[in-house]
């Protein structure tokens, strides 16, 4: 007759197998030896502290895992983020320029402005391209500064009143949703810049 575990005992495997089901993929190989060290421990009462321990090491690896991501979504998540993101203003880009060159001479200084300001809707797209179309690309160059000068263009412009106060949905489609964009892919190339510097 096989002799039936203790209580503590069960909690200890329990508790371990969680442990290692809970581990970030960088430290799966952790698993077995979280469990090979648990069923090796004599005491009942010291493998339940050890598989314990490993269960909150487990979890503070794991919100660590999560606080310091790539803040990289899946490929087509990402795609779909960008175009939200830098779409409608690349359509006012769009508008602006083709204005512009219907206007000739005759160009007023609002419609200069509106083109200048917009133009982190194409840059936007560009910026998005390396890290939609490979897998584990980030943003090339310096996505702050090329993606930071026509968002703070777009908001002097507002501030300045050459152009004019946008309603809530020209608030949201043209300045906000570009900035958000914008400040995920300069997160996205920070990240990557620090990920592939030596001893990090």
């Amino acid at each position: 007759m096989i002799e039936r575990a203790s209580l503590p005992r069960r909690l200890a495997r329990r508790l371990a197998r969680h442990a290692g089901r809970t581990l970030p993929p960088a430290q799966v190989a952790w698993r077995a030896a979280m469990l090979s060290e648990s069923e090796h421990i004599e005491s009942d009462f010291a493998a339940l502290a050890w598989a314990l321990g490993c269960l909150r090491h487990a979890y503070s690896a794991r919100i660590s895992h999560m606080r310091f991501g790539t803040l990289s979504p899946s490929r087509p998540a990402l795609a779909l983020e960008m175009l939200v993101c830098f779409l409608p203003l690349t359509g006012v880009f769009a508008a602006a320029a083709s204005s512009l060159v219907t206007a000739g001479a005759r160009t007023p200084s609002w419609l200069v402005a509106l083109l200048a300001a917009s133009l982190l809707g194409p840059l936007g797209l560009i910026a998005a391209l390396p890290p939609t179309l490979r897998r584990g690309a980030a943003p090339r160059g310096p996505v702050a500064l090329v993606l930071g000068v026509p968002a703070a263009l777009t908001a002097a412009a507002f501030g300045a009143g050459i152009l004019p106060a946008p309603t809530w949905r020209d608030a949201v489609l043209c300045v906000l949703l570009p900035v958000a964009g914008a400040m995920h892919l300069a997160a996205m190339r920070a990240g990557a810049a620090r990920s592939s510097m030596p001893g990090i």
